[in-house]
């Protein structure tokens, strides 16, 4: 999924690693000390998100796409951003992408028509590429 060696920001709903796509990165980018899994909101006590920014798992028993048992070492750096909602409105959105500058935006959660909106704005302010992927479209990140 993510054999690309370049730096890149995936931002994805957390489900405080309990569930949705933060799940299926997690086990991608945990095992490698070079990536960070930032959390931007609260993680609730006995959640492994809660577990992982505490420090306090070295390695995650969970199930690959195909149903069977996995171990996930957790070698990956962790941090926390205060201040920062995980309820972002449209303007705090643009905003962000204005700072961090991508050479590309990808927008997956929300409804459709939203979503479409967020991108076609990325790319007309600020001339950041930007789409939309469709459900279980295979995206090759470059």
């Amino acid at each position: 999924m993510l054999n690309d060696e370049n730096p890149c920001i995936v931002m994805a709903t957390s489900g405080m690693l309990e569930g949705g796509p933060s799940v299926e990165y997690f086990k991608e980018l945990a095992p490698n000390p070079k990536n960070k899994i930032i959390f931007v909101s609260y993680q609730i006590n006995g959640t492994l998100g809660r577990r992982v920014l505490d420090g306090n798992v070295s390695d995650v028993t969970m199930m690959d796409k195909s149903g069977k048992v996995k171990v996930v070492p957790v070698r990956c750096q962790t941090q926390k951003i205060d201040g920062f909602s995980g309820h972002s409105d449209f303007n705090q959105i643009m905003n962000f992408v204005a700072k961090v500058k991508p050479k590309r935006v990808l927008v997956n959660h929300g409804e459709r028509s939203k979503s479409e909106n967020v991108a076609s704005s990325v790319y007309s302010r600020l001339k950041i590429r930007s789409s939309v992927p469709d459900n279980r479209e295979i995206l090759r990140l470059r």
